[in-house]
């Protein structure tokens, strides 16, 4: 059975739904700091709870288009719901998401005989915070991800592995530090 990039189920789109609500909540009544950075996993269940949750959301700054991210992605391999689609139909889906310099026009990190192991993919974590770290100046970002690759974050920074429910919002502080050269 083949399952590329499958879309939301009515649940999943539910749960983004709640999410907006939960953020407009947070935001307004909390005074929770709302992210002015929004990144990505390119595969299409990400890309619709992106733009439902934050499409209603109250109280947001002017902020960037969200920026499509390979490393942000599933674990990847063997399995097809994981495979992601091109970037030409990200963008006929999704005109106002920014794709990622690294991002190639078809998957070429998914293949159907080898699954990527955690620590591979804590690796594409390290790089993508360095890149965050060097490249984006906001103080909150948000990062729509999926459960096995929140894992491998937890992984590359040294967090207790903790499994992520589906739909579910989890606030992670990372403190960066700039090493001079020696």
């Amino acid at each position: 059975m083949s399952w590329v990039d499958p879309k939301l189920t009515e649940r999943g789109l539910q749960q983004a739904q709640d999410l907006g609500e939960f953020w407009t909540n947070a935001i307004k009544m909390d005074q929770v700091a709302a992210p002015t950075s929004f990144y990505t996993s390119p595969l299409r269940r990400c890309l619709q709870t992106v733009a439902t949750t934050w499409q209603n959301v109250a109280g947001l700054p002017p902020s960037k288009s969200p920026i499509v991210h390979e490393s942000l992605r599933e674990i990847f391999g063997v399995h097809t719901c994981d495979k992601r689609s091109s970037t030409s139909q990200i963008q006929a889906e999704f005109p106002y998401f920014e794709l990622s310099p690294g991002l190639t026009a078809d998957d070429r990190l998914w293949t159907p005989d080898h699954r990527e192991t955690m620590q591979e993919h804590a690796e594409l974590w390290r790089n993508f915070l360095q890149d965050l770290f060097e490249n984006d100046e906001s103080t909150y970002v948000s990062i729509t991800t999926h459960s096995g690759a929140t894992r491998a974050l937890y992984l590359a920074i040294g967090h207790p592995d903790v499994w992520t429910a589906a739909g579910s919002v989890v606030p992670i502080v990372v403190l960066g530090r700039r090493v001079k050269p020696s």
